[in-house]
C-alpha cells in the first residue's frame, strides 16, 4: 500500500526552495538568508544575547559567533558585553544594520505574496 508523502517532508521542500529563492534576492545585498534571519530576529530587541541568537538559530554559539564578527565587520552590528555578565556578548543592529534590513524586507515582500497566492486570507492568517 501507497503512503501518502509526509507533511513534514513537503514542508521541508517548499523551505528549500523558499530558500534559494530569498538567496538569490539577497545576493545583490551580499546578505545570505542566515544573516537576514539573524537580523530580522535581532530587530525585535534592542539587544539580544548570541547564545539566544544560536539557540534560535539551532547552530552552535561558535556558529552563530562567527557570523555576528562578519556582520560587526561590515558594520551592521553591534557587540558589547552584558553589564552583569562580562561573558555575555550582546548584540544589536547598526543603523546601516537597519537600513540593509530594511532593504532585504523590501526584496522578499516581492517574493511572499507569490508564494502564498494560492492560499485565501482566513487560511494564510491560520497558517501564520
Amino acid at each position: 500500500m501507497h503512503r501518502p508523502t509526509r507533511t513534514f517532508y513537503l514542508f521541508n521542500r517548499v523551505n528549500a526552495a523558499v530558500n534559494v529563492q530569498l538567496e538569490r534576492l539577497l545576493r545583490p545585498l551580499d546578505i545570505t538568508v542566515a544573516q537576514y534571519t539573524c537580523m530580522s530576529r535581532i530587530r525585535g530587541h534592542e539587544v539580544m544575547s548570541s547564545a539566544k541568537l544560536a539557540k534560535a538559530h539551532r547552530v552552535s554559539p561558535q556558529t552563530m559567533y562567527e557570523m555576528i564578527i562578519n556582520l560587526e565587520k561590515r558594520g551592521l552590528l553591534t557587540r558589547e558585553k552584558g553589564p552583569e555578565n562580562k561573558k555575555q556578548l550582546l548584540v544589536s543592529l547598526t543603523r546601516k544594520g537597519h537600513k540593509i534590513l530594511n532593504l532585504c524586507d523590501r526584496k522578499v515582500d516581492e517574493i511572499e505574496p507569490l508564494a502564498f497566492a494560492g492560499i485565501n486570507t482566513a487560511n494564510h492568517a491560520f497558517l501564520r
